[in-house]
């Protein structure tokens, strides 16, 4: 079972009262869970809410059942907050419980990873996680590659840019003094990559390198390399992943749990009041 990613849109945009109800009262509704009703109000005011999501079309019958699995889930996840006395400082209704229900199994779900597993996965992605940024200068004569490389060295290494504006033929970034932007190593070809990334100190001029496309100077203006680097990062990542499978196990048994009632006409006929865009 997946959580799509607007199951967690909906514990931010639903924030409003609720309108569940004991299902002894008589009003419409189009799902029972655990005997409490989700009012065919409640989803239709959701209905309209989601409806200003690009990409979420609640005209079509898959957009429906899709917002109503998010109600339900939300449902089960405030009825579990409320059996295991989730307290929150400024009480809310449902929606704030359901936030707060995931926030809280996401902590207790959260396994600290040792520096050795990080560095393992470092290692394992390395190639599409560190970057350079740098700059070049593309041009097709190599004496003039040659040339230029030795007035850079010299005595202008700081002119970069102004050689790169009037010498390179990369129409691409020629403007903008041969900036590259930041790239990783996959995103070149393997000679400029490998002179790209060879370089250590911001300003490092490369020597004279050629590719297919012709003679490169590259000077290196920014790096992110190395584990430390990417430490922070690696753990925020593994950790959201981890938090998400873990969820998803956690609402599966939720589900399986709970008596479940759909009212599926209710839910094809609910209306939204103003047109969908």
């Amino acid at each position: 079972m997946k959580i799509p990613f607007h199951f967690f849109v909906v514990l931010i945009v639903v924030a409003a009262c609720s309108s569940q109800s004991d299902s002894r009262t008589q009003a419409p509704f189009v799902a029972s869970v655990n005997g409490r009703n989700i009012d065919t109000t409640y989803f239709e005011e959701t209905l309209q809410r989601f409806s200003q999501i690009p990409g979420m079309n609640v005209a079509l019958e898959k957009g429906r059942f899709d917002v109503l699995k998010d109600l339900i889930d939300e449902e089960l996840l405030f009825q579990a907050a409320v059996d295991e006395k989730v307290y929150l400082r400024d009480p809310e209704v449902k929606s704030a419980l359901a936030r707060a229900m995931v926030k809280h199994k996401l902590k207790a779900f959260h396994t600290p990873l040792s520096d050795e597993a990080l560095k393992k996965l470092f290692e394992e992605q390395k190639d599409s996680l560190e970057k350079v940024r740098a700059s070049h200068i593309l041009v097709q004569s190599k004496s003039l590659a040659d040339r230029l490389h030795a007035e850079l060295s010299k005595s202008h290494p700081e002119r970069f840019a102004d050689y790169a504006r009037q010498h390179s033929q990369d129409a691409s970034n020629k403007d903008k003094g041969g900036d590259l932007g930041w790239f990783t190593r996959g995103q070149m070809v393997p000679e400029f990559s490998s002179a790209a990334f060879a370089l250590t100190q911001p300003g490092q001029l490369s020597p004279v390198i050629q590719t297919s496309y012709g003679y490169h100077l590259i000077q290196l203006s920014e790096t992110h390399l190395g584990f430390e680097a990417h430490r922070l990062d690696l753990l925020k990542k593994q950790q959201t992943s981890q938090g998400r499978q873990q969820m998803e196990v956690y609402l599966k048994q939720l589900q399986d749990k709970a008596q479940i009632q759909i009212m599926r006409e209710q839910v094809l006929s609910a209306k939204v009041l103003t047109p969908i865009l």
